[in-house]
């Protein structure tokens, strides 16, 4: 439910996802707007950044106390079914995702 919110937040941020960069930025390459390497600095940089901005958001709710109880839980539980799902079923996921974003 929080999706829509989370995707507009990242947008008027100026950020982007590593999912659209995925998709664009390739295109870029094809049409000759890009070289390779800008494509592999691209996906570097967006996919460090996004791991950079889970693990702060992370350790801002649980610094915040956010993570208590229930939400913590919640939290904990999610983490490892999204993390245990087979490499197909998450490829497959991650691509109908980026469909819906871009």
């Amino acid at each position: 439910a929080l999706f829509p919110v989370n995707l507009l937040l990242i947008l008027n941020s100026g950020g982007q996802l590593f999912t659209g960069n995925t998709a664009t930025v390739p295109m870029a390459v094809f049409e000759g707007k890009a070289t390779l390497m800008e494509l592999v600095k691209s996906w570097v940089v967006s996919i460090l950044g996004n791991i950079i901005g889970c693990a702060g958001f992370a350790l801002a709710a649980k610094k915040g106390g956010l993570l208590v109880g229930g939400a913590q839980d919640l939290a904990v539980a999610m983490t490892v079914l999204k993390t245990s799902m087979p490499l197909g079923q998450v490829l497959i996921k991650a691509i109908m995702c980026n469909w819906m974003v871009c």
